[in-house]
């Protein structure tokens, strides 16, 4: 097993952070509330009608500016959207094929933004953004099998980006505090959970690969 940490200076800026390579796209605020993604090729609402899926929720509560987006091919996929704060939240989650899980919270008083991808059979994936004051931002995919995610950013001005390919890994992200960034990658399979904790001005970039 490898393990490459490198520390950043804190209060990196956001763009050396956050670029991602397809399928993820965008860095984590580059799709706001004012880009409507029900408004494109969907009909008008939230929940967004006409998208494809299995079993799949979406709450939203505590006032206007709240869009989510759940788009689902396969069979018993599981999507869960809460978005109960008084700030505005946006959320696209998209799974490709079989039992695979997302539970996305969007609490607190400032903007959050997250884009949810999974592609492979029995990946889960739960994250959670509370804060208050600027916004926090997250990137996450899975691809492979039996994956395990988890993301709690519980603050302002939290950023990460979050990447497993493979199969039975696992990671952990709790970012406290405000101007925290991380960018964490793992290919391979059965990587060990490393359970990383932020708590201000922090920045990480983390690889870690069955590889030498």
């Amino acid at each position: 097993m490898r393990v490459r940490s490198t520390s950043l200076i804190a209060g990196l800026a956001v763009a050396a952070v956050l670029p991602v390579a397809a399928p993820a796209a965008a860095d984590s605020k580059k799709d706001s509330p004012g880009n409507d993604p029900c408004a494109t090729g969907q009909a008008t609402g939230n929940p967004c009608r006409g998208n494809n899926g299995n079993d799949k929720g979406v709450d939203q509560r505590g006032g206007a500016g709240k869009y989510a987006l759940v788009s689902q091919s396969g069979d018993r996929n599981m999507a869960d959207v809460q978005q109960t704060g008084g700030g505005s939240a946006y959320a696209k989650v998209v799974q490709a094929g079989d039992a695979n899980e997302a539970v996305v919270g969007q609490t607190g008083s400032a903007h959050a933004t997250l884009v949810l991808l999974q592609g492979g059979d029995r990946n889960v994936a739960n994250a959670e953004q509370n804060g208050s004051g600027e916004e926090n931002g997250a990137v996450l995919s899975q691809q492979g099998q039996g994956n395990e995610l988890s993301l709690l950013q519980d603050g302002s001005d939290n950023d990460a980006v979050l990447t497993q390919t493979g199969e039975g890994n696992r990671m952990t992200l709790t970012q406290n505090g405000a101007e925290n960034r991380a960018m964490w990658t793992q290919p391979g399979s059965n990587l060990p959970d490393l359970n990383v904790i932020q708590n201000g001005g922090q920045g990480i970039v983390i690889t870690q690969s069955n590889g030498r």
